[in-house]
């Protein structure tokens, strides 16, 4: 708390924080946002089934801190127009943030983890808290490049490589999220973990969804062609990779 009211009387107050950033209140949110993952990553040090109290408070610091990413950081900051403060492919405050707090949601997913089989049936330590914590730190790993993407096709120079920048960014959507739901399938299957294969499947159904009843519809030909044609290789590729692996884990029980 004290240190959430140093940033903020900071970006409020100091002379150089307001001469530093074009937008220094929507600024103070990415800070604010890697000190809650830095104090939330920390904690989980020390955070276990002995420990409750301390437990319970990081796993909600954690939870709070990913739908801050997503709504005030990302969805707000797009629909209000702040993001246009932003500059950077992949190196703006917002997105690297964001890449902090994917990073302290899987390490608090495989401490809290470990806690949860150690611990006493406790109501902190439960498997639906656990779950719930690993899908929201996956969706903000589809949510964060999704983000990225719609923010570079329209303001970063990047974008004058393309004739139609917005069709353009349509495909890098289907791409990035048809290669985000093959990679979730390989670590769901490698790590032997349900909730990412069906996360995986769910991200494919939408990209399917995507290309078929957008992209085939508005985008123009080479788009079309370049979008649907990886689509359809990475869906072989996922279709193939989950009949030979599922049926290995069938032999493994």
């Amino acid at each position: 708390w004290t240190g959430t009211f140093e940033i903020l009387r900071v970006f409020r107050v100091e002379e150089w924080a307001r001469e530093r950033f074009e937008d220094p209140l929507h600024a103070q949110e990415a800070f604010i946002t890697a000190f809650w993952s830095l104090n939330a990553g920390v904690c989980w040090l020390i955070a276990g089934a002995r420990r409750p109290a301390l437990t319970g408070y990081t796993l909600a610091l954690t939870y709070l801190v990913i739908l801050k990413t997503m709504v005030q950081d990302t969805l707000f900051s797009a629909d209000t127009g702040h993001w246009v403060h932003l500059s950077g492919i992949c190196t703006n405050r917002t997105f690297l943030a964001g890449l902090l707090v994917i990073g302290v949601g899987f390490w608090g997913y495989w401490r809290y983890r470990r806690a949860v089989r150690a611990a006493p049936p406790l109501p902190v330590f439960t498997k639906p808290l656990r779950d719930g914590l690993l899908v929201l730190v996956t969706l903000l790993v589809t949510w964060l490049p999704t983000f990225e993407i719609c923010r570079v096709f329209r303001f970063e120079p990047f974008r004058d490589q393309f004739a139609d920048p917005r069709l353009a960014m349509q495909v890098a959507l289907s791409l990035s999220w048809g290669l985000n739901a093959t990679g979730l399938l390989i670590i769901g299957f490698l790590r032997r973990v349900t909730v990412l294969r069906h996360l995986a499947l769910g991200l494919f159904a939408l990209t399917v969804v995507k290309v078929l009843l957008f992209d085939l519809a508005n985008l123009e030909m080479i788009y079309r062609i370049i979008s649907f044609a990886v689509s359809g290789v990475l869906l072989m590729f996922a279709s193939l990779l989950y009949q030979r692996l599922s049926a290995r884990l069938e032999e493994i029980r």
